[in-house]
């Protein structure tokens, strides 16, 4: 499993991400459990949970690689 934790305009948001197969076709797919904070609590306001296949969480980390290299270009 990975964890992650990340401010994102001023809010605490948790991210733990954690790969599994499908019981049905067994296929590889991700379940990201995504937790918006509020300050003060310890439980989550909301949580979100979002599955993807392989593909599509390797494009996601993609973008967000290229995304935060552009960002410390522009700075």
């Amino acid at each position: 499993m990975i964890s992650r934790m990340t401010i994102f305009g001023g809010q605490e948001v948790r991210v733990k991400t954690e790969r599994n197969l499908s019981a049905v076709t067994g296929a590889p797919f991700w379940i990201n459990e995504i937790s918006i904070m509020e300050k003060g609590r310890a439980s989550p306001a909301a949580t979100i949970l979002v599955y993807m296949d392989d593909e599509t969480s390797d494009q996601l980390e993609q973008a967000h690689q290229s995304s935060q290299a552009s960002k410390e270009i522009a700075a």
